[in-house]
């Protein structure tokens, strides 16, 4: 309802017009305050005092989410496959039960499945769904440690590249033959030939309450034999801190 009938008008709307709005579709009253409350309370909405009543707005996070929706429901074609796979890794010790409930429903509006507790793919996304993955995981501050880099695939990076410093506290890069486009918008960020040593460094960077996020963007050929090796390797290091 939001994004289609209230986004497009000016975005906000008064809880009585809402209701008024919902009840020829046999909503309730009830339903719609208690929607709006819990939608408030995961801060996908925010209100705004306008005299003596409240309008209801999306917030930026809840806009961000309207928007990927959008995409997913309206596009009009799918780019071809090319047999490669986009894969997040996570530290499920940084997390608290809310925190990793919250990241699992982020990347499945993006679409990516959750291969086991701490591992999500997506079959070649764009880009953007790493883009998205860190925006999933703002909490307000830099205070994401990312490691990323790889062999090159030729693909246009600056949507990507532009993003990170906003959401990233340190980069961490490992060799490859499109490492150097990273090194072109991010000179401060490491390069590590070795996996070991990158993820080793992530580890004495972070600070209580940071998020290491493993998610390459570029192919591994070299460092690792395949994709799920690339996860496999990333957990044993971790298990190993």
């Amino acid at each position: 309802m939001f994004g289609d009938a209230v986004l497009p008008f000016g975005g906000r709307v008064w809880l009585g017009s809402l209701i008024r709005l919902l009840e020829p579709l046999g909503v309730s009253e009830r339903l719609v305050r208690t929607s709006v409350y819990r939608l408030a309370r995961e801060h996908w909405l925010r209100a705004e005092a306008l005299g003596r009543r409240s309008d209801y707005l999306l917030t930026d996070f809840g806009r961000r989410r309207f928007e990927a929706a959008e995409r997913h429901i309206y596009a009009t074609g799918h780019a071809a496959w090319d047999g490669s796979w986009r894969m997040l890794v996570m530290l499920p010790a940084k997390w608290r039960a809310a925190e990793r409930e919250h990241l699992r429903r982020s990347l499945a509006w993006q679409g990516f499945g959750q291969l086991n507790g701490n591992v999500y793919l997506h079959p070649s996304a764009p880009l953007e769904a790493t883009l998205a993955a860190l925006r999933a995981l703002d909490t307000g501050g830099r205070n994401i440690i990312l490691i990323m880099g790889g062999a090159d695939k030729e693909l246009d990076m600056k949507a990507l590249l532009y993003e990170i410093p906003n959401f990233t506290k340190r980069v961490i890069l490992l060799a490859g033959t499109g490492t150097s486009k990273v090194l072109e918008f991010l000179p401060g960020a490491s390069v590590f030939d070795d996996f070991g040593k990158a993820v080793n460094e992530a580890f004495l960077a972070a600070e209580p309450g940071d998020t290491i996020l493993f998610s390459p963007a570029f192919a591994s050929f070299g460092m690792f034999k395949n994709e799920y090796d690339r996860g496999d390797q990333f957990d044993a290091l971790v298990a190993a801190q």
